[in-house]
């Protein structure tokens, strides 16, 4: 151990004398999916990641903007509850990351003749004409 700070302080010395800094590259956390899209009643589970291999945070705190829309709970699991817009974040040691997470009230009709998904809209607005 004394060996390896005794050339940490050497390194660091050599440094200070020539002028220079060494490097340090800070980790940078993300989250995986940026933008989420989920119907009323879905769920979805986002990914952690840290820029520098080998990282993981020690903490990892989620939280939504707006839990009438979107919940997350402890291990990154996203509940879509109601229709609308809410960001999730992410906090770590490392730093924050975001997630947009978009929830659409509707069904999803699949034709397995045809192979095709269909997305059918329904909106709990009232239809009418705009003020």
């Amino acid at each position: 151990m004394k060996k390896g700070l005794l050339i940490f302080g050497i390194v660091t010395t050599l440094f200070s004398l020539v002028g220079c800094e060494p490097e340090v590259i800070a980790p940078v956390v993300t989250i995986t999916p940026s933008e989420l899209n989920l119907l009323v009643g879905q769920k979805d589970t986002l990914q952690a990641t840290v820029s520098i291999e080998g990282t993981t945070p020690a903490v990892m705190i989620w939280e939504s903007s707006d839990t009438k829309v979107a919940n997350v709970d402890a291990k990154g699991v996203v509940a879509a509850r109601s229709e609308g817009e809410a960001i999730i974040t992410l906090t770590t040691e490392h730093g924050t990351a975001q997630c947009v997470v978009n929830v659409l009230y509707g069904t999803l009709v699949i034709d397995k003749e045809e192979m095709t998904i269909h997305f059918k809209y329904k909106s709990k607005e009232p239809r009418g004409e705009s003020p």
